[in-house]
């Protein structure tokens, strides 16, 4: 009965995780989400998210790509995200619209949910 109990309680905790993406994958993107979360909502600055998710980023290329994995296309997402927040911490806030478009085909690849601002 406890074993049943704590696998029920475990799966409770689970996040979406995509199967075909490998753990590491999974996680350091899902970190990489909550940053531009934190740009959008206010949070941190774009100079901040940009920091945070170049570093992630570059954590990130070192995982290895799983066969059969989207572990590639996830990190393009991320990396591209990096990129878009270091043009508008640079001030380039013709390309701001795209952090969310880019932000949610991420989140749709790692089986969470879009956000519509």
């Amino acid at each position: 009965m406890i074993c049943i109990l704590s696998l029920l309680l475990t799966g409770c905790s689970m996040r979406n995780k995509a199967v075909d993406l490998s753990a590491s994958c999974y996680q350091l993107s899902v970190e990489i989400l909550s940053v531009t979360d934190d740009y959008l909502d206010g949070d941190i600055t774009a100079v901040i998210a940009a920091g945070q998710v170049q570093d992630l980023c570059r954590t990130l290329s070192g995982v290895p790509n799983e066969e059969g994995s989207k572990n590639q296309l996830v990190i393009n997402y991320c990396e591209m995200l990096s990129y878009t927040l270091m043009l508008v911490a640079d001030g380039d806030h013709i390309n701001e619209k795209e952090i969310i478009t880019t932000r949610n085909t991420l989140a749709g690849l790692l089986g969470e949910n879009p956000r519509t601002n």
